[in-house]
């Protein structure tokens, strides 16, 4: 009876002692495999080294991985800069609203020494926005504020149209070039995965990866033209408006001179500051109708 128990603690003793020295030595075998594992399955040479998909350092690279569709993208670049570039030109302080002009008009216009003759050839002559706006207030001199208000808002919208000028070209050229670079991403991954299906063997994934780069250049190439654009477009915007604000507030100024609330007295275009008096017809035609009577003179007896 004690044998077969002593048989079977023996048997379990033994057992434990096993389980204990294979869980003692699992991690270890664990940490070989690991230091093993990366030998056993590289296949790479020692001195070779991974080459990149697409050398960004190299523009003419870029340009000949990322398609035909990166050139039209690039125009839309040229047409950023080019009409950036000319309106930050055109719509300069000093064109708009060139104080060379308007300081010396308002003081003219403050002591009385300007009148609609010379006021309508001052802003012929400069020619500038807001001397055309205010030309068209000093086309009413004399008139009602209502009516001169008119003519600034008028002549305002024709000079916001000539501001607002090429500024569509910028908003177009972001959208343009945004919707180019999302067409090239689109056919590059379906040139990629026409690449794969028809590709065999192990190289299979580098075929892909290279393929989705090149298809992911156009992206890249378009939001960095379509971002500077749609800033540029917002910025000139803000500054049209602003000077557009600026011009009517001076307009209204000289409005406020010239008006018939003012005092000022309206000109008719026949009406000249040396005009002579004329005689009416029917004035001289009853002069040349009375008789004349001749003098006698009498000779002293």
């Amino acid at each position: 009876m004690r044998i077969p128990i002593l048989v079977s603690a023996v048997a379990c003793f033994l057992m434990v002692s096993h389980a204990m020295r294979l869980t003692a030595e699992e991690p270890k075998q664990t940490t070989e495999s690991k230091q093993v594992l990366p030998e056993r399955f590289d296949t790479r040479k020692p001195d070779e080294t991974k080459k990149e998909v697409v050398d960004l350092q190299n523009p003419i690279e870029v340009m000949r991985v990322g398609g035909v569709l990166m050139w039209p993208i690039l125009l839309c670049s040229v047409v950023t800069f080019t009409f950036a570039l000319e309106r930050f030109v055109m719509l300069r302080r000093g064109r708009v609203i060139p104080s060379r002009f308007l300081k010396p008009f308002m003081a003219d216009l403050d002591s009385g020494q300007l009148t609609r003759e010379s006021a309508v050839e001052r802003c012929r002559e400069n020619g500038s926005p807001v001397a055309l706006v205010i030309l068209s207030a000093v086309r009413r001199w004399g008139r009602p504020m209502s009516e001169i208000e008119q003519a600034i808002n008028e002549g305002g919208e024709r000079e916001v149209l000539s501001l607002r000028r090429n500024l569509r070209a910028l908003h177009g050229s972001a959208n343009l070039s945004t919707l180019l670079g999302l067409l090239g991403t689109v056919i590059g991954m379906i040139l990629a995965f026409n690449q794969v299906a028809v590709a065999s063997g192990q190289p299979r994934a580098e075929m892909l990866s290279t393929g989705i780069a090149q298809a992911l250049l156009t992206t890249a190439f378009g939001l960095a033209v379509a971002i500077p654009s749609l800033f540029l477009h917002a910025y000139f915007s803000g500054r049209v408006e602003r000077l557009v604000y600026e011009i009517d507030q001076r307009a209204l100024l000289v409005a406020e001179r010239i008006s018939s609330e003012s005092g000022a007295k309206e000109v008719t275009p026949d009406e000249t500051p040396s005009a002579v008096p004329r005689l009416s017809t029917s004035r001289v035609k009853a002069d040349r109708d009375v008789p004349v009577t001749p003098t006698v003179t009498r000779k002293p007896s």
